[in-house]
């Protein structure tokens, strides 16, 4: 009985590594931001893994332990920029202040994906909002093109089986 539960235990904790792994690797990507026109910052950064957890995070539903996954995922995000912070030698108050904005954005923006994923204008002007770009004739289209791959790439995945699968289509 205990051997099944670590197993089961193990699975799900090396399927919140796996999808925390890849969200912090497609938001590096330096292509992205080539191609969307958004400059390479720490905003757009966090802009970019936001908007890649909240993508997943609204295709979970066919996953058998949803709310556990999705608690697990969140908080391995925060603790990412909690060691983050650590390295940088910030400090236990100026780092729960941090964690604390970022988990505000997190759930402030993860609500608008939520309601915009279905309507290309909304989605537009709220892309438009969350990211800083390079030039005057930015490429949000590109951005939204891509956002809307992503998610119907990410509503065919079966999350229960997914453990060393790419995630996010290239």
């Amino acid at each position: 009985m205990f051997k099944n539960f670590f197993y089961i235990f193990n699975k799900n904790k090396k399927l919140v590594e796996n999808i925390n792994f890849q969200i912090v690797n497609q938001s590096r990507k330096q292509d992205l931001y080539i191609l969307f026109g958004i400059k390479d910052n720490f905003q757009n950064r966090l802009n970019l893994q936001i908007l890649h957890l909240s993508i997943i995070l609204l295709n979970l539903n066919i996953h058998k332990n949803k709310y556990y996954l999705e608690k697990k995922l969140f908080k391995a995000f925060l603790n990412n920029f909690d060691l983050d912070f650590r390295e940088k030698g910030l400090g236990d108050k100026i780092i729960e202040k941090k964690i604390f904005e970022i988990s505000n954005l997190v759930n402030y923006q993860f609500i608008q994906y939520k309601e915009s994923m279905n309507n290309r204008k909304l989605l537009r002007n709220i892309l438009n909002k969350f990211f800083i770009f390079s030039t005057i004739d930015n490429k949000i289209s590109f951005l939204e093109g891509y956002v809307h791959k992503q998610n119907l790439y990410l509503q065919k995945l079966n999350f229960n089986t997914l453990l060393d699968t790419k995630i996010f289509l290239d």
